[in-house]
């Protein structure tokens, strides 16, 4: 397991620092800060060098007081002079000293940069320490066999609003509007993403696929371990002559039978919720654009009012919305719906127009194979979502 020494000055980086080694150790590595690594009774520049010594590479969490520090300047010099990897990264805004601005620095500053800066710290941090994702992997899942169910952590109003936002800025490039160091961040930026989907996104939404298939598996298993285990209880009720032993017996049935049918019926609206969500992704694009521009027309006052670009931009959005609602039906969860990722690009009526459009067409047009139960789930979420709209404004 790849082990990180954390360089920092307490009084300004200690919160920082603390998110920061909880977030690695989740990822999967060993870290080590001062606080919980020091000994008593030892000097503290030899535990300090013998700790860096023992690192992969050390990560220099750069805040106002740390530059200026004469402790933080000694141990990443210190782990330089031993030849390791040294990772400067910005958790606040301040100018950068002489000896470090010739450094590149990740930055983690804001909730909008964090999630790019920390995927770049873990590249990096693998590159140092020659270990690979899918290693870094398999050692957390060893050490983790009896872990309590921790619920997928993925800030979806994150990634949409990232998205969002440099779909906008591209745009803006286009037109000229980007001078030539705003132009560097951009190109920049798009490396970063460009990493996160082909690195590390990659291997993520894989091992998510992965996981998909194995508890929908788990799930099927289940069922058949529960269907035998009623036939069990009805076997052994025939041989039981006690009505105090059969009640129970009985009893413990009716409970098993009920969850079994609870169980069927959860399977039955994940995958009919599926193949509706795979049907609207198919067509989200052309969906989006001929109800978009239907909507519109319903709205001739808004609509000769609006270039092809606005139109676009519009038409972009209730495509976004369409991914939302897909990913609410395979993962059965209405919380996406509850936080303004996307912008209105326009009132919210055209909105509720539009998708008035798309639920008639979900009614009238989806295949008669799929069953009533995704057909009726798929109504219930933009239902949520339009109630939801106004509060986007």
């Amino acid at each position: 397991m790849p082990t990180i020494f954390l360089s920092y000055a307490r009084k300004d980086g200690q919160a920082a620092v603390t998110r920061l080694k909880a977030e690695l150790e989740q990822a999967g590595f060993q870290v080590w800060r001062d606080i919980e690594g020091m000994r008593g009774g030892t000097a503290w520049r030899d535990q300090i060098v013998e700790a860096i010594h023992a690192t992969d590479a050390v990560v220099l969490v750069l805040t106002p007081l740390a530059v200026n520090s004469e402790y933080v300047n000694w141990e990443w010099e210190s782990a330089k002079a031993q030849g390791k990897t040294v990772i400067p990264i910005q958790v606040m805004t301040l100018n950068l000293p002489r000896n470090l601005k010739e450094l590149h620095c990740h930055k983690l500053i804001t909730e909008q940069n964090y999630t790019l800066g920390f995927a770049s710290l873990i590249r990096d941090l693998l590159t140092a320490s020659g270990t690979s994702y899918n290693t870094l992997s398999n050692q957390l899942g060893q050490s983790s066999k009896d872990c309590p169910l921790e619920s997928l952590k993925i800030n979806l109003d994150q990634v949409e609003t990232v998205n969002s936002d440099l779909i906008f800025v591209a745009n803006l490039q286009r037109k000229g509007y980007l001078d030539d160091s705003q132009g560097a961040v951009f190109t920049k930026i798009k490396q970063e993403v460009r990493f996160l989907n082909n690195c590390f996104l990659s291997n993520f939404n894989s091992k998510l696929d992965q996981l998909y298939l194995e508890s929908r598996a788990l799930l099927a298993d289940s069922k058949i371990s529960l269907v035998k285990k009623i036939e069990e209880l009805k076997l052994s009720s025939k041989k039981i002559i006690n009505p105090d032993n059969l009640l129970k017996l009985n009893q413990e049935r009716d409970c098993k039978e009920g969850e079994l049918k609870i169980l069927q019926n959860f399977i039955d609206e994940l995958e009919d919720s599926s193949l509706v969500a795979a049907w609207i992704n198919d067509k989200a694009k052309a969906l989006a654009k001929k109800f978009g521009r239907e909507a519109l027309e319903s709205f001739p006052h808004i609509g000769c009012s609006l270039s092809d670009e606005d139109i676009g931009y519009f038409c972009f959005s209730i495509y976004q919305f369409l991914e939302q609602i897909t990913h609410c039906l395979k993962w059965g969860k209405y919380e996406i719906l509850d936080s303004p990722g996307i912008p209105l690009v326009l009132d919210c009526s055209v909105y509720e127009k539009a998708f008035s459009l798309i639920k008639e067409c979900i009614e009238n047009d989806l295949p008669k194979r799929f069953s009533q139960v995704g057909k009726r789930l798929a109504i219930e979420y933009i239902d949520y979502l339009l109630g939801c709209l106004k509060t986007y404004e």
